[in-house]
This record gives structure tokens, sequence and C-alpha cells, in this order.
């Protein structure tokens, strides 16, 4: 499946498509205010090289 979202295409796979749905679970939600309250809402990935940056 193809699709248009700001003039950027974007072509959707099964896999992809899967791990869309996966991100819009309550399971998801939940866990995520969890691991961003724990990480103080920091990006990790930045952390890591050493910059601090808020976590999106």
């Amino acid at each position: 499946m193809t699709q248009r979202y700001n003039k950027q295409t974007r072509n959707r796979n099964e896999t992809k498509q899967k791990q869309t749905s996966f991100y819009r679970t309550k399971q998801w939600v939940e866990l995520r205010k969890v691991v961003l309250n724990r990480d103080s809402y920091l990006c990790q990935y930045c952390a890591a090289q050493g910059r601090v940056t808020p976590a999106k």
C-alpha cells in the first residue's frame, strides 16, 4: 500500500502495518509512559552520545 503524507510517499508492507498497529495499543502507551518517567523524559540515544535532549 502506498500512502502520501506531506508530499512524502511511504510504501507500507504487512510488517510495517503490524508495527504501526502495535504503537496504537494500550499496552504500548502505558509502557511508553513508564519508560519516559524512568528516563526523566530524556532521549537515551542522545545520552549515549553525551547530549541532553528531551525525548519525544
